[in-house]
């Protein structure tokens, strides 16, 4: 339970608030309760739980209301007490949801072990069929650390328990196997564990964390639930699992009845009579708004909600005061989600000489509030309060999206770039022999049938092609100039590039302008009553835009984003303290309708202060605009929001204190000129809509102050996404859901010749939405005045190309249909799914697509993947990835756009990071004098050095393995990955040992200032370079006596133009092992520069 609603749940002790109810219980008795709203029902059903040792079982009428009282219950008891059984879910192409089932496995091992829960669910889900109890029972896998177990005959069992084998275990029910290791996913934990045999014998088990793949603990032992339900042979129900003494609690009797008369094949959902009849029900207790007759015995909690406040800290604090004299036994309590945001609430009541007198602010906020006046109680939650959607921690137990690392494994045909010959294809590995002995190498392709065979010392020059999705890249000719020629070009104009951003940035800097006052109270109550709880990225670029607003040099931030990931919430924070100080802000869009939209927002968020929002476009009348720009001009506007019109001569600000450019790089070159000029000594705010690299992010620093939102608003509730066929009659369901609660809905179908007789279709399928159509082809006005009345919700249905894609923020609309989704990329499918599920309703994404069996197997595996990563904020990087190239085109230009698609996201990075460190002087920093080091240090050795097959069986796992040893450059970097490739793959063998060994001498001996190392038969011979070599005597002198010290073995130095160092291992065994021990005691295993 919460320490933090300890003062809560006393109150409501001392109060006696559940004497009444508690004393007919206790007699076992059935009980109706009315009236307990809000928290108070999850309160009592806590109080209850912690008291007793039963069983609880809690019916809801849907899975929604299931998981919000989920959420409080979790709160008030041990989190590990509550689980929750929901129905099953298939997917399209037949997969069950592995969340789901694990949570049922969760559920019916609880019942097993006989250990008290609180098991929530739904009318819906008790009549799902499990396997009995008898028949888990039988199918349990028992594994110890330390004892012996057939390794055969447990891979046996693991399918016997419908276990699923896969290359790599991701999510419950995986299994795989590498060698003598078995990961394996139970049903009932929060990670997979990890298995490894020496023999039969189970040397040990490993819990390890799904992500990386990285062992976590140790464990002595495991047990593996098989899976709770089958498609076929499934005969038990829940309540057949039933063991020990349980008690039912209905959450809302007059829904839960309803759904009771309605029948599933005939059958009923629930019959409550037939389910009390259950020897194991001891007792069933009946929540209800009002009496309804559900039990003999009943008591009337008489709670009510609050009147709504509508998220006015002042006028509540008023309330609190008032009523605290004439009231002063009445107790207050205000929950808040988070740390920092009770924080914010303790201060802004502060302000308004609110103190823990009169209310306690408390972490840990509940769903929902109550009052009790006989009690002279009183719980406000935020949730309620301001309207926030609640935080939804995801599951531990999912992968949350792939690694960048992931993503730049090469699999066979992808595009490389090879730093010396340009854009090639993968075509695999092959071993060769060097010297007799055994390595295995890049095989690239080229044009004409050319390849090349890249070694693992060269394999750094070598990289995954990444640009836009969709751009297929020119595969080069080897033995011309074309790639050197393309190289040179580029870096030109980066050069040009950098200079402007390092000269302005300079002049930004030299000039004088406003310093902002510090936040007023005002302020603070803005920022609190923002309807999603802050994250981490948007606490960060607020206090960075402020901090910047305080200075006396004029602000240039530029403030990245995907939209829906709250720019504009910090653009309107900004905004507001501008207008704080008495002055002006002006917002530039790129269209009409985000100049409508951002008057909305500003508005709707600013309402319920003195603050005057106005637009300027040509929706408005030039009256209206003419009486618009004088009240601007006389001081009386604050905010003005327009597209390029506001760049106009006529239009003239009393005192302009900031300018809000929002996509600055869709205006042109004149508009871009004036902006220069308004900017010179005015704070600026630019926005960008797509994220951008962290590469990039890194390059700018100290040429550009730049803010990141990298991550949505953490309550956003996940889309609900399924794949469905065309059928009439589902979509008809989908759009009948959503205009019956008052949505809108997006049918997006990308082919302008057939726009309108799919349009058509679907207003004949759903003659009561009203149905319009926008694409791209249409003339600029007319499209304008079709979004202005679908965003004032005169249509139901906008049936679309992809010009929905980026831009706009539409919180109404909350169903999107993807027709021929087939045909979109994956970061299109994730852009399209992003443009729903901005508020606190439950969004559905319906992607249509034809009969299975026409599908392509690469469309297949992209619509899994986005039905999969339901999560907004799921770090979903194959879209991310596609999202930051795409920003990093946005930020620097459409020149430099195409370098990007010409060379390769990852080589016109490094091009870009070289020229900007060149113009910022950064080559000697602090002015020391560095050693030069070599370039690299060549290692020759006469043992066989790589990844065997049957060690490595994947040659994408034996590529990333190669990359990351190529890519290393330190020694804590081979360590690093040594460890996890044992933990991963088990023993080492000796080849890749000497793979290891050869690689950790490649980075030390370069770190010691040798360029070439050679091994034969133990004998070293290793080649100093020049540059090193020619250093003052006074240094070089005892770095040779630290050679002879470093090492018992005999030592022979070789003067000439190419100075060597010999040493003679022959007599060791382990001559690499015995190298790599010398190099760390030269110089302490540090570069010479460290």
């Amino acid at each position: 339970m919460s320490n933090n609603l300890s003062p809560l749940i006393e109150q409501l002790e001392k109060l006696e608030v559940f004497a009444p109810a508690n004393r007919i219980l206790d007699q076992g008795n059935n009980l109706e309760i009315v009236a307990a709203v809000g928290a108070l029902r999850p309160l009592l059903v806590a109080d209850y739980f912690n008291r007793k040792d039963s069983f609880l079982l809690y019916i809801f009428d849907t899975i929604d209301n299931a998981q919000r009282i989920k959420l409080d219950l979790e709160l008030l008891t041990a989190d590990s007490d509550v689980l929750l059984f929901p129905e099953n879910r298939k997917s399209r192409w037949g997969q069950d949801d592995m969340h789901i089932i694990s949570q049922q496995a969760e559920v019916l091992h609880a019942f097993s072990q006989k250990k008290k829960k609180i098991i929530i669910t739904t009318v819906a889900a008790l009549q799902t069929a499990v396997r009995g109890p008898d028949e888990i029972d039988i199918d349990i896998i028992k594994i110890r650390a330390q004892e012996e177990s057939d390794f055969e005959i447990l891979l046996e069992c693991l399918v016997a328990a419908h276990y699923n084998r896969q290359t790599v275990v991701e999510k419950p029910g995986d299994f795989a196997v590498r060698g003598g290791i078995i990961d394996v996913f139970p049903f009932t934990a929060d990670c997979p564990v990890r298995v490894e045999f020496w023999g039969n014998l189970v040397e040990s088990i490993r819990e390890f964390e799904i992500q990386s793949q990285r062992s976590i603990r140790n464990i002595d032992k495991i047990s593996l639930l098989p899976r709770p339900t089958l498609d076929e042979g499934n005969a038990a129900k829940l309540s057949d699992h039933f063991q020990s003494q349980v008690v039912v609690f209905y959450d809302n009797m007059p829904e839960i009845n309803k759904i009771e008369e309605k029948t599933i094949d005939g059958d009923n959902l629930l019959n409550i009579n037939s389910l009390n009849k259950n020897s194991k029900i001891v007792q069933s207790v009946f929540f209800s708004p009002i009496k309804g007759g559900y039990s003999k015995k009943s008591v009337n909690f008489s709670g009510r909600h609050h009147r709504p406040y509508n998220g006015n800290i002042k006028l509540l604090a008023e309330y609190i005061l008032e009523t605290n004299k004439n009231e002063p036994q009445t107790q207050n309590f205000f929950l808040c989600d988070s740390t920092e945001h009770a924080a914010q609430i303790k201060d802004i009541f502060s302000d308004y000489g609110v103190d823990h007198r009169h209310i306690q602010v408390l972490e840990n906020g509940l769903d929902e509030g109550f009052t009790l006046d006989s009690h002279a109680l009183r719980v406000f939650t935020d949730h309620e309060f301001f309207a926030r959607v609640r935080h939804r921690p995801l599951s531990k137990r999912f992968k949350t999206g792939l690694t960048a690392r992931q993503l730049k494994t090469l699999n066979f045909g992808d595009f490389v770039v090879h730093t010396d010959h340009g854009i090639g294809r993968f075509s695999g590995l092959q071993k060769i022999k060097v010297a007799g002995h055994e390595r295995e190498c890049l095989v690239l392709d080229y044009t004409e049938g050319d390849k090349i065979y890249v070694r693992l010392a060269h394999m750094d020059r070598v990289q995954k092609y990444s640009a836009k999705e969709g751009i297929v890249p020119r595969v080069h000719k080897l033995g011309t100039q074309e790639w050197d020629r393309l190289k040179k070009r580029t870096k030109s104009k980066i050069k040009d590039l950098a200079k402007d951003l390092v000269q302005l940035y300079a002049m930004r800097h030299s000039q004088k302008g406003y310093a902002f006052s510090p936040d007023t109270t005002w302020q603070k109550d803005l920022e609190a009553s923002f309807q999603f709880e802050d994250t981490e990225d948007q606490r960060r670029s607020t206090n960075e835009i402020k901090r910047d607003m305080e200075k006396s040099n004029p602000m240039d931030r530029l403030l990245c984003g995907d939209v829906g990931y709250g720019k504009t919430e910090v653009a309107i924070r900004a905004a507001f303290k501008t207008v704080l100080d008495g002055k002006q802000i002006a917002v530039l869009v790129p269209t009409t309708i985000l100049a409508e939209q951002h008057n909305q927002t500003f508005s709707d968020r600013l309402r319920r202060y003195p603050v005057r929002v106005e637009a300027i476009s040509r929706f408005r009348k030039p009256a209206e605009q003419k009486n618009i720009l004088q009240d601007l001009k006389n001081g009386k506007v604050d905010i003005l929001i327009g597209t390029h019109r506001l760049l106009s001569k006529d239009v003239e600000f009393k005192d302009l204190g900031l300018l809000i450019i929002d996509e600055e790089q869709r205006f042109g070159v004149r508009h871009k000129e004036k902006l220069k000029q308004m900017r010179i000594n005015v704070d600026v705010l630019s926005l960008s809509a797509t994220p951008i690299p962290r590469t990039l992010h890194m390059s700018l620093l100290g040429v550009r102050d730049m803010s990141q939102i990298m991550t949505p608003p953490r309550d956003r509730l996940p889309v609900y996404t399924e794949t469905i066929e065309f059928d009439e009659k589902q979509l008809r369901q989908a759009i009948q859901y959503e205009v019956q609660r008052g949505g809108q809905i997006f049918f997006v179908h990308n082919r302008v010749e057939t726009i309108f007789s799919v349009a058509n279709k679907i207003a004949s399928l759903v003659p009561e939405a009203n149905v319009t159509v926008g694409h791209g082809q249409m003339k600029e006005t007319e499209l304008e005045q079709v979004m202005k009345r679908f965003m004032a919700k005169e249509f139901d249905v906008l049936v679309a190309t992809m010009i929905i894609e980026s831009g706009l923020d539409m919180p109404n609309v909350n169903t999107i249909i993807i027709n021929r989704a087939d045909k979109f990329g994956l970061s299109q499918l994730y852009q399209l799914r992003g443009r729903v599920g901005r508020s606190d309703k439950k969004a559905f994404c319906y992607l249509v697509v034809p009969p299975l069996k026409s599908l392509t197997r690469d469309a297949i595996r992209r619509i899994e993947t986005i039905e999969e990563f339901t999560d907004l904020g799921s770090g979903f990087q194959i879209a991310m990835r596609d999202l930051e190239i795409r920003g990093a085109g946005s930020i620097l230009g459409g020149e430099q756009s195409g370098f990007i698609e010409s060379l390769g996201f990852d080589t016109y990075m490094q091009i870009l990071e070289e020229a900007i460190i060149e113009f910022k002087g950064q080559e000697n920093v602090n002015g020391e004098v560095k050693i030069a080091l070599p370039d690299e240090c060549k290692v020759d050795a006469d043992v066989d050095a790589f990844l065997p097959e049957e060690y490595v069986a994947l040659a994408s796992e034996r590529v990333d393995i190669y990359r990351r040893l190529a890519h290393a450059g330190q020694a804590e970097m081979i360590h690093e990955l040594k460890g996890e490739v044992r933990d991963k793959y088990g023993r080492i063998p000796h080849e890749a040992e000497n793979l290891l060994q050869i690689t950790l001498l490649r980075i030390l001996g370069r770190q010691n200032g040798f360029s070439a190392i050679n091994i034969k038969k133990g004998k070293v011979a290793a080649r100093v370079s020049p540059p090193f070599l020619s250093r003052d005597e006074e240094l070089f002198k005892p770095w040779l006596g630290k050679i002879i010290s470093s090492t018992m073995s005999p030592v022979e130095f070789v003067p000439g133009e190419n100075f060597e160092v010999k040493l003679d291992f022959a007599e060791k065994d382990a001559p690499l092992q015995e190298l790599v021990t010398f190099f760390k005691l030269l110089n302490n295993g540090e570069s010479i520069n460290a």
